[in-house]
């Protein structure tokens, strides 16, 4: 309701964050596969960035600090 000095204040609800949450993966129902694509390509872009400093490491471990220089 307006008052005459201006527009009236927003109120706030006590929607819980699960509620908001499920109501906004409610708008994602139409696009689920590209849903799922999206987060699957999250996922192996992760694991590829977990997975390459650990073959540095090994590559340091066996290869240079033990004299292999061809490994």
């Amino acid at each position: 309701m307006a008052t005459e000095h201006g527009p009236a204040p927003l109120t706030r609800t006590k929607a819980g964050t699960g509620k908001i949450l499920i109501r906004s993966l409610g708008y994602l129902k139409p696009y689920w596969r590209l849903t799922l694509g999206a987060y699957f390509t999250l996922m192996g872009t992760t694991v590829l960035a977990l997975i390459i400093p650990q073959l540095i490491r090994k590559a340091i471990d066996f290869g240079i600090r033990a004299g292999d220089l061809t490994a």
